[in-house]
């Protein structure tokens, strides 16, 4: 990637030779004219290597980016080669999503104007769960996020004729494809798009709603016998677009084949199938930890914090504390939670002063230690039910155990006033919303597989208390991702007024 990069950056500073009159038009509105919502160099970055590899060098195997641009020699990749298959590693926070616009953007109005073969105007969104999905949903389904950030120029804004269909708002109608002049994008999660339902049903419980599969015979499949991919396989030249591809990547051996069957399925019918697929993420790595070889950009959270688009990560080492290890006892978690507690009052005190919140983020090995850590906690003078939430796959169970063994925790949330009793809906809506003005959690203590795309701009301090054993050796940077976007998006970092900090409590390195 660094020969790529000082290739691309020579070719910017040559004009962009070699390249369509559209493209070249739209990297100089996006990068080069003044505007007021400037774009990052992490999202211009992103799109110059892409238009590069493929306008001016025409690289679209995997076997020939790897042949051509790979450090050490790799083999057993040509499965790959089906269609262009490019990888983003991009820090947490440097703007996936604005890249995945912009490059809809060019592909469209390359379509339009240019050449109706090697482009396209249909695209598939494709999340790992429904956190991801949502926020894809959000900045899609009104286009606001082309508008938001003024993406497409004034004059060419009548010709962006685009369509968004949800996995929520799908119909028999969107099995016939548009006018020619006319695109569709399609935001969905990986589970609906398989051909073939999965025999295990998936248990309905907070983390499930959360992160997990919807049940095949329930929404957002329908009453309907009609599928999303039954509808896709109506759309020849898909660009598949995949946030937090990690995820979906580790799933390879179902999820990977999904997107090859569609492949096949349309240049069967149309003779044209996908037109490339892109995998975004911060931790671009298989089930064996091995990095992607299809990896053409590497933002790292280095250079975020150099540009400033990211809260600075401060790591608060413990002395002469036992090491995290499994099976613990409270009494052995009682260092690190006083830790977390003095730091994250110290926020509090801080950001309240600026109108803001501070949320303290505890994560736990396991399901009991969590819920202990629940309780303890639930014996600080400034923490209660009302601001404090627990969130695991077993949440329904626990609280039944609770009420069954004399002892219970009356959940109750206090929102605008009005005290409400916590529920899963509830519960669900709290989590998800956790930035809202109104909302009231200040300290999680979870259970969670933190490299799902879950990340709140108000998690100041952040408690691992895991081993942060993984093959795939991406959890201690997914952890810290989880609140890495700044709380004050228009300001830098300062630490004397604590704006822009994170403060992730670690276990001791190494002796005093």
């Amino acid at each position: 990637m660094n020969n790529l990069r000082l290739e691309v950056k020579d070719w910017r500073e040559s004009g962009y030779p070699d390249i369509s009159d559209t493209t070249r038009f739209l990297l100089n509105f996006w990068f080069e004219y003044p505007r007021e919502r400037v774009l990052w160099f992490s999202q211009r970055e992103a799109v110059e290597t892409l238009v590069y590899l493929y306008e001016v060098k025409g690289i679209t195997r995997v076997t020939e980016l790897i042949e051509k641009y790979g450090a050490f020699r790799l083999e057993g990749y040509s499965e790959y080669d089906k269609y262009p298959r490019y990888a983003f590693r991009m820090a947490t926070g440097s703007g996936k999503t604005l890249v995945m616009a912009l490059l809809s953007v060019w592909s469209f109005f390359n379509y339009l104007r240019e050449d109706r073969e090697r482009f396209t105007r249909f695209f598939l969104f494709v999340a790992p769960n429904i956190i991801v999905y949502d926020r894809l949903r959000r900045d899609l389904e009104d286009l606001s996020i082309f508008d938001e950030f003024h993406l497409i120029p004034e004059e060419w804004k009548k010709d962006f004729k685009v369509r968004v269909v949800t996995r929520d708002t799908f119909s028999d109608a969107d099995r016939f494809s548009p006018p020619e002049d006319e695109g569709v994008i399609f935001v969905t999660n990986i589970h609906q798009i398989g051909f073939r339902q999965r025999a295990r049903k998936q248990k309905e419980d907070l983390i499930g709603a959360l992160f997990g599969v919807p049940d095949p015979g329930k929404d957002p499949y329908k009453a309907s016998s009609i599928k999303l991919w039954e509808i896709l396989n109506r759309y020849p030249g898909l660009m598949i677009l995949k946030d937090e591809a990690h995820h979906i990547h580790r799933e390879e051996s179902q999820w990977q084949n999904y997107l090859w069957d569609l492949h096949k399925s349309l240049s069967e019918r149309f003779s044209r199938g996908v037109f490339m697929e892109l995998d975004f993420s911060a931790t671009p790595k298989d089930e064996r930890g091995a990095l992607f070889p299809w990896i053409i950009v590497d933002f790292s959270l280095r250079e975020a914090l150099q540009t400033g688009i990211v809260k600075y990560p401060a790591k608060v080492v413990l002395y002469e504390a036992p090491p995290v290890r499994r099976g613990f006892r409270i009494e052995d978690f009682r260092p690190y939670i006083e830790a977390a507690l003095d730091r994250w009052r110290k926020h509090r005190a801080k950001l309240r002063e600026l109108g803001k919140k501070s949320v303290l983020f505890i994560m736990a090995d396991e399901i009991e230690d969590a819920e202990a850590i629940y309780e303890e906690l639930l014996k600080e003078p400034d923490i209660s039910p009302a601001n404090m939430i627990l969130v695991h796959s077993e949440l329904d169970e626990w609280k039944a155990r609770l009420k069954s063994g004399g002892r219970e925790i009356v959940s109750r949330i206090l929102i605008n006033g009005e005290e409400k009793e916590l529920d899963r809906e509830l519960a669900l809506k709290l989590v998800r919303g956790l930035d809202e003005p109104d909302n009231p959690i200040e300290v999680i203590s979870s259970v969670m597989m933190l490299n799902e795309g879950w990340g709140v701009r108000s998690v100041t301090v952040i408690l691992g208390l895991r081993s942060y054993a993984s093959e795939r050796e991406i959890l201690p940077e997914q952890v810290i991702g989880r609140g890495l976007r700044k709380l004050f998006p228009d300001e830098g970092i300062d630490t004397e007024r604590w704006v822009n900090v994170l403060e992730v409590i670690s276990k001791v390195l190494s002796s005093r």
